[in-house]
């Protein structure tokens, strides 16, 4: 059945409400967890655009830039070691991951270089305009792999 599950997180609780299942399915058939959170450079390019205006040095926005992607990564590693921690304590296998780039495309990635039998994750559930303007991260994976994703709904 499925030995490596991927659980995509973003730090928020909506992404978060994924792990209940996640362990109870791991547990269930003895599979490993893949926590991979992706960091997206939204921020980081905001502090470069800038430069670009030349409302600051290039070698201060290439200093705030280096400063404000460790800052991430160091938020982004924490949050992992946490959640990974709770499930690795109840006796589970976790493997922890960061990526850089566009959150759907990193999650297809990661799945297929992994090794990952399943995808699970939560959906923000927006509709309408909001998510014609912001995209849905879960639609996308849904529709750029041929791996089965389980989708569970926040409560």
């Amino acid at each position: 059945m499925y030995k490596e599950i991927l659980v995509p997180l973003d730090g928020s609780d909506v992404s978060a409400s994924a792990l209940p299942t996640a362990r109870q399915l791991a547990e269930a058939v003895g599979a490993r967890i893949h926590l991979l959170q992706v960091s997206s450079q939204s921020e980081e390019f905001s502090v470069l655009r800038g430069a670009e205006f030349g409302t600051m040095g290039s070698d201060y926005s290439q200093q705030v830039l280096d400063e404000v992607l460790t800052a991430q990564r160091d938020r982004i590693e924490r949050y992992l070691n946490e959640v990974g921690d709770e499930l690795q304590s109840v006796g589970l296998t976790v493997v922890k991951a960061v990526e850089d780039g566009q959150a759907a495309d990193k999650i297809v990635d990661y799945a297929e270089s992994a090794g990952i039998d399943l995808i699970l994750m939560s959906t923000h559930g927006r509709g309408g305009v909001r998510r014609f303007l912001v995209g849905s991260v879960t639609d996308k994976v849904i529709r750029s792999t041929d791996l089965p994703v389980l989708v569970v709904h926040p409560e």
